[in-house]
């Protein structure tokens, strides 16, 4: 079955369909001699058209039109409606009658009728003043890479992960420090982890200053290259941008990192380019896959104060919270978990520390290949060990929060 990568694909999906289980099941075909699973391994195309029927069947909206069943992310405006804050119940229940399915990486899929009769009938009939959020991406703006390389490691390609920024911090004494990261959702803003921008950090460290993009080496001042093979990719050089505004969330506890989230507001617009590009936000209630990846710059061992120059990535996997809370309490770490924390495990033994803390965890829209932001990193527990639990801040579950506070 290691063979045949779309059925091992659809194999690791969480909350499979009945007709994908029962997909699977009919895929099999006996055993090799060391009792490993054999299947019959069709096209790819001929799999997702099994799995997927009615992606691009016809269907008919709550309004009554006529249109066709799509993935949620190809419907802007849905996507749009998706993220109101405060939706009505006539919103809220039109949503739920525009599903239509789903594609064969459980992604939902929505009938899609014309934009002009949602937005008339049902975005712009709202009771409050707010208006769908522009400023922030939409999936046809966002998540994109030049790097195809997603699954070869563990360095990281100069133009891989484009949306990783490193937070500078200034002291009493007038010294720049880098320490936590935070990840870029749009041309003004950064999304990172309210423990470091906050007093206690500042207290520790300084005040944050300033937002550094396109980074890769971050002892090289300079343009950064990698070669591989006979080709050498070279990046632009970094870009450091200053702060306007920092916003944290509103009851975020540095006791318990609960809602562990915040914005840095840059002081301009950042140009897009192949090595700085926005990452695309969760859509609401999006299910997290179970394998995810992260990025930054970690320690080369837990006894010394120094990072790896280069910029690294590594894969995790979701665990759930009971799971989580009792690997914490073979710590001695008593923290109380709620449906804004995902908790995750390394895959491999990897040192952290301070920059990596507000670092994004990313996941794969595997359809189109673009990136997702599922979390901000908000405990590392400075460990190396794959087997303590790392707990992020759940993104989807602040989404409301994040188009409130983003503005021109």
């Amino acid at each position: 079955m290691y063979k045949c990568n779309h059925l091992v694909e659809l194999f690791v999906l969480h909350n499979k369909t009945a007709e994908q289980i029962k997909f699977l099941e009919q895929s099999q075909c006996g055993k090799d001699i060391y009792g490993q699973l054999a299947v019959c391994c069709g096209s790819r195309s001929a799999v997702r058209d099994r799995v997927t029927r009615s992606i691009g069947s016809s269907c008919t909206t709550p309004k009554g039109e006529s249109a066709k069943c799509v993935q949620m992310y190809k419907c802007n405006h849905l996507v749009e409606l998706s993220v109101l804050p405060n939706k009505t119940p006539e919103q809220i229940k039109f949503l739920e009658q525009s599903q239509c399915g789903k594609d064969m990486y459980g992604q939902l899929a929505v009938c899609c009728g014309s934009r002009s009769v949602v937005r008339r009938s049902i975005i712009d009939n709202t009771d409050g003043d707010f208006k769908p959020n522009k400023l922030i991406p939409n999936r046809t703006k966002c998540g994109v890479q030049g790097s195809s390389s997603i699954y070869l490691g563990p360095i990281a390609d100069v133009d891989e992960f484009p949306w990783i920024a490193v937070l500078q911090y200034r002291n009493s004494t007038g010294h720049l420090k880098l320490s936590c990261s935070g990840t870029l959702v749009s041309s003004r803003y950064i999304l990172t982890a309210a423990h470091c921008v906050t007093y206690e950090l500042n207290k520790r460290i300084g005040h944050l200053v300033n937002v550094r993009l396109g980074e890769w080496n971050i002892s090289n001042p300079y343009r950064d290259c990698r070669s591989s093979g006979r080709a050498k990719i070279c990046n632009d050089p970094e870009v450091n941008i200053g702060v306007e505004e920092i916003i944290v969330h509103p009851n975020f506890n540095n006791k318990d990192l609960k809602h562990d989230i915040a914005l840095v507001r840059l002081d301009h617009e950042v140009q897009f380019s192949e090595f700085i590009y926005p990452i695309c936000l969760p859509l609401p209630g999006e299910t997290p896959r179970n394998i995810f990846f992260i990025s930054g710059w970690s320690k080369p061992s837990l006894f010394t104060d120094n990072y790896n120059d280069i910029k690294s990535k590594l894969t995790v996997r979701l665990i759930n919270h009971s799971k989580c809370k009792e690997l914490l309490n073979h710590i001695n770490i008593n923290i109380t978990l709620g449906d804004g924390q995902i908790c995750t495990l390394r895959s491999e033994y990897a040192c952290q520390g301070n920059i990596s803390d507000g670092r994004p965890l990313m996941g794969v829209i595997k359809n189109d290949f673009r990136w997702y932001m599922a979390g901000v990193l908000s405990t590392t527990l400075n460990a190396c060990s794959p087997d303590i639990p790392e707990v992020y801040t759940n993104v989807s579950y602040y989404l409301d929060w994040i188009n409130k506070n983003v503005r021109e």
